[in-house]
């Protein structure tokens, strides 16, 4: 998850918000209001006040569970990053034994 933003709509999806619209009706404000705060990279504490009695959060807890996932991608990309390395590890290695086959087939019977 790469913005604060992306966070803030999930916790407004499971709060049962289905839309930005029904949010910014809940709340009084206009549905652009929602929308831009759902875009935003990083959402400050200000702009995270209004929505902490509609959806039951508060700035420490929002940015604890943005960690968390964070660390959650992290994690995944290291492990995909390893598989990766390993596939290539194997293919290289694979190569390397076709080479010296080739090498041994084809090498001067006087050397």
């Amino acid at each position: 998850m790469k913005k604060h933003g992306d966070l803030l709509r999930m916790i407004a999806k499971e709060a049962g918000f289905k839309s930005a619209m029904h949010l910014a009706d809940t709340m009084e404000v206009s549905r652009t209001t929602v929308n831009e705060d759902f875009k935003r990279v990083e959402i400050k504490d200000t702009v995270l006040e209004k929505y902490y009695s509609i959806l039951n959060i508060n700035y420490n807890d929002f940015i604890r569970r943005y960690n968390e996932i964070e660390d959650n991608n992290l994690e995944d990309e290291w492990k995909n990053i390893a598989k990766e390395y390993k596939s290539l590890y194997e293919s290289v290695k694979q190569e390397n034994v076709i080479l010296r086959e080739t090498v041994t087939k084809y090498k001067p019977e006087n050397q």
